[in-house]
């Protein structure tokens, strides 16, 4: 009965050990993308993203990024992304898959009517790079609202 008590103490701290942890790190990630939203940076040509459209309701879809920055140069590769109803966006490292950053939007596991994202890249020399941006250097974050491919094809007449 004694080493029941003793166990049960040290789940105790070890779950709000953990449970802190947890709520540091989330709000450590929400903190740095809004430090990165009101940071201005230079556009450069290194990444290369562009949104195909249109994306379709229920269907996955590859969100990709080209960088032009050698990879032993390279630190990161993130996209940040958030749902419609999310506060904050979440970063999630991508990796290089045939030539190209991808990052799989899956309609099964994210249930929402839109998506909000940017992508961060990160060198050994503590360079930071972001797309997409405004006329002005800041990040303008995509937001994307899949359609229903039956109401799209039909009102192109098909």
């Amino acid at each position: 009965m004694h080493r029941s008590i003793i166990r049960l103490k040290f789940n105790q701290h070890r779950l709000f050990g953990l449970l802190l942890l947890t709520f540091l790190l989330t709000t450590a990630t929400s903190q740095f993308s809004d430090t990165l939203l009101n940071q201005t940076f230079y556009p450069t040509e290194k990444m290369i993203h562009y949104l195909k459209q249109p994306i379709f309701k229920g269907r996955p879809y590859f969100i990709e990024l080209f960088v032009d920055i050698p990879d032993d140069e390279l630190e990161s590769v993130s996209i940040f992304f958030k749902v419609d109803s999310a506060l904050d966006f979440e970063e999630i490292p991508i990796e290089l898959i045939r030539g190209r950053y991808q990052f799989k939007y899956d309609p099964k596991t994210r249930t929402e009517k839109s998506f909000t994202y940017f992508f961060v890249v990160t060198t050994k020399d503590f360079s930071l790079y972001a797309v997409p941006l405004d006329d002005k250097g800041k990040i303008s974050p995509n937001t994307v609202f899949p359609v229903d491919p039956i109401k799209y094809y039909e009102s192109l007449g098909y």
